[in-house]
């Protein structure tokens, strides 16, 4: 039960609950507690080391420096990483690749529509279709689903 009370001990599980905290429950939103957490596990090291003497005062002292030079040299890459979106057109959904039987006829000028998962959707011809393709469909055809957006399907004849 010792080893809970040495410095440098503490110093990293006080770093790694610190980052638990920070993308379990606040969704690596603030930054702030990863630079802390980054500050704490450097400054136990140093402990460890022999390069800084083990009490609370330099400890408190170096986590307060290490925490803002943390804070300096990784701020615009962890924004960056922070910031990195999907495409809109490459959102994963289980609609993609869906089959199903048109319940009516349907053309590039005519949609038709599908009831999947308690919602009405708008069917309509994928645009990307060659020319030979892009002709009605009967009702009944075997469809596949090839993209999607807010209340429409397109999709695609299943050959």
């Amino acid at each position: 039960m010792s080893a809970f009370t040495e410095l440098p001990v503490l110093l990293t599980i006080i770093g790694i609950v610190l980052l638990i905290v920070e993308f379990a429950v606040l969704g690596f939103s603030t930054l702030f507690l990863v630079f802390v957490a980054c500050a704490c596990f450097s400054t136990a090291i140093l402990q460890l080391v022999g390069l800084l003497p083990e009490n609370l005062l330099w400890s408190t002292i170096s986590v307060g420096i290490q925490t803002a030079v943390f804070g300096v040299l990784l701020w615009k890459p962890l924004r960056k990483l922070q910031n990195i979106q999907q495409a809109e057109d490459d959102q994963p959904n289980d609609i993609n690749g869906l089959e199903f039987r048109l319940s009516s006829n349907l053309s590039p000028t005519t949609p038709s529509q599908h009831n999947y998962s308690g919602i009405s959707w708008v069917v309509e011809l994928d645009g990307e279709l060659d020319d030979e393709q892009s002709q009605e469909l009967a009702q009944g055809t075997l469809v596949k689903v090839s993209r999607s957006s807010v209340g429409k399907l397109f999709v695609k004849p299943v050959k």
